[in-house]
């Protein structure tokens, strides 16, 4: 049998229902550190203002600011924010995996 690693900050199934009840279109992103260590954080849906805010940082090519900026406004549960943003390797891989909620879907336009 594999060994699995623990999820820091990884809730119940129970307290993820509980947190889905109160944020409905809520996710949990996975993320680790150089050390091997793995953490999980549950963040709410972005609103138009910290879409808007989150965006102009990442425009400015500023990728971990982004994800502290989100992280401070977003999150819900799991980890501490305050141990993430001690942590920058943390925090760097944290914010590959949760900046892509800044990316806007394309539809498709046609001509008529």
């Amino acid at each position: 049998m594999e060994n699995q690693k623990e999820i820091i900050g990884q809730l119940s199934e129970d307290d993820v229902k509980k947190l889905v009840n109160m944020h409905p279109k809520s996710s949990s992103a996975i993320f680790g550190n150089e050390e091997g260590e793995m953490f999980c954080v549950y963040l709410k849906k972005v609103d138009r203002e910290i879409f808007t805010a989150a965006n102009k940082i990442y425009n400015s090519k500023d990728e971990v600011t982004t994800a502290e900026y989100l992280l401070m406004n977003i999150w819900i549960g799991g980890y501490p924010v305050e141990a993430i943003l001690k942590d920058f390797d943390a925090l760097k891989n944290c914010a590959a995996t949760i900046n892509p909620v800044l990316f806007v879907k394309a539809g498709e336009l046609k001509k008529n």
